[in-house]
């Protein structure tokens, strides 16, 4: 899943990306997996991981989605045009992300690792 959005985000776009994901102490967790990602070096395009601190089980909650956008704009105001959604609880919100904010793009991490995986595996039988 990580694998695959990561990708996906600096292979379609030259801009800078962050994460949004549950809760704080996945922030640096991910936040080293991306600089693991590029090497162990500190990747300029990255903003950082910012944690909404909403319940994994909550996050599709509408009473929550104010301070998903609230969280989602820290990313933005650090620069970032694309937002990994870094936790499998998410999925599905990519869309009414972008209708908050203009010309950012919500990456669904568990879509793309998902495609990643059928890929691999169709690859892998032929």
């Amino acid at each position: 899943i990580f694998q695959a959005s990561v990708t996906y985000a600096v292979t379609t776009s030259p801009s800078k990306f962050g994460i949004l994901t549950s809760t704080s102490s996945w922030e640096p967790i991910l936040d080293q997996a991306v600089k693991d990602f590029f090497g162990g070096v500190d990747v300029p395009l990255f903003t950082g991981t910012v944690a909404s601190n909403i319940n994994v089980l909550k996050l599709g909650d509408p009473k929550y989605f104010k301070k998903l956008v609230e969280r989602a704009k820290i990313c933005v105001d650090a620069g970032a045009k694309t937002i990994l959604l870094g936790c499998a609880g998410l999925s599905g919100l990519e869309k009414k992300l972008e209708a908050e904010f203009e010309d950012v793009k919500f990456i669904d991490s568990v879509k793309f690792g998902s495609e990643l995986v059928n890929t691999l595996v169709r690859f892998d039988k032929n």
